[in-house]
C-alpha cells in the first residue's frame, strides 16, 4: 500500500476518534504506515470499518492486523484430516503423500511425513495418538496466528521459522 493510499484510511479513524491524541501528527501518520504498509488497502479499509463498528475506543495498529489475522481450523478438525491421512499409510510413500495433502497447520504440527507415518507404526491408539497432536496443535495454531499478524519484513528481521509445536516440545528454549 503506497502513503497516499494510506492517508484517507487515517483520516476516516480521525473522523471517528476524534481525541486529537490519536494520530496526531505527521510523525504518527509514518509510524503507523510503517506498521501496516504491506497490508492490501481495501483489506485494511474493511478492518478499520468493522473495528469502528464493534469498539469505542481507538485501536493500536495490532488490533486492525487482528482483525485481519487467518482463521485456522479447530483442533477436532484438524485431528479429523490427520486421521483421515492416516489410513492411507500403508508405506512411507504413501504416508509423503498424505502429509502434503494436509493443511499447512497439520504440516506444521506433525512437521514431517515420518510423524505421520509414526503413527501408523506399533500399537494404534486413536484417543492418545489426537491427545498428542490436539497438544501440539493448540500452540501451533497460536504461533501460527500471531506470525500472520506481523508483517513479512517482521517475520524476516525476527528469524520466524516454522518449527513444529512437536519439535518445540522437547527443546528446553520455551
Amino acid at each position: 500500500m503506497s502513503k497516499e493510499e494510506f492517508i484517507p484510511i487515517v483520516r476516516t479513524m480521525k473522523a471517528v476518534y476524534v481525541d486529537p491524541k490519536f494520530i496526531p501528527d505527521e510523525s504518527a501518520i509514518t509510524v503507523w504506515y510503517e506498521l501496516l504498509k504491506d497490508l492490501d488497502p481495501k483489506a485494511l479499509m474493511a478492518a478499520v470499518a468493522k473495528y469502528m463498528q464493534t469498539e469505542k475506543f481507538p485501536p493500536f495498529p495490532a488490533d486492525l492486523r487482528k482483525m485481519l489475522q487467518t482463521n485456522y481450523m479447530s483442533a477436532e478438525e484438524a485431528w479429523s484430516h490427520v486421521s483421515d491421512a492416516l489410513w492411507s499409510c500403508t508405506s512411507y510413500k504413501k504416508a509423503e503423500e498424505a502429509f502434503n495433502d494436509l493443511p499447512e497447520e497439520c504440516q506444521r504440527t506433525l512437521g514431517s511425513a515420518d510423524a505421520l507415518y509414526a503413527y501408523t507404526q506399533g500399537e494404534w491408539n486413536e484417543s492418545v495418538n489426537k491427545a498428542l497432536f490436539i497438544k501440539s496443535y493448540n500452540p501451533m495454531v497460536e504461533r501460527m496466528q500471531t506470525e500472520s499478524r506481523m508483517s513479512p519484513s517482521l517475520r524476516t528481521a525476527l528469524g520466524v521459522s516454522s518449527r513444529t509445536a512437536i519439535e518445540d516440545k522437547g527443546d528446553g528454549n520455551d
